[in-house]
């Protein structure tokens, strides 16, 4: 079992690596064109709709 530190420094880690994907993720995208940035959106949108639908139907599952 993990110390409190140990889990912090572990938490605090993972969120460092994230923050560093995350900015470089953001650096790339400005780098496309207008129309690829219009496409990656509507490629993560369709993503997110289709995790959320697919979170209701487990959700409603569990009742059957």
């Amino acid at each position: 079992m993990k110390s409190i530190q140990e889990e912090k420094y572990e938490y605090d880690k993972f969120v460092i690596g994230l923050v560093h994907k995350i900015q470089e993720i953001q650096q790339d995208y400005n780098k496309l064109s207008d129309e690829n940035k219009i496409r990656f959106e509507n490629d993560v949108m369709r993503a997110f709709m289709l995790n959320g639908m697919v979170g209701v139907l487990e959700y409603f599952n569990q009742w059957k």
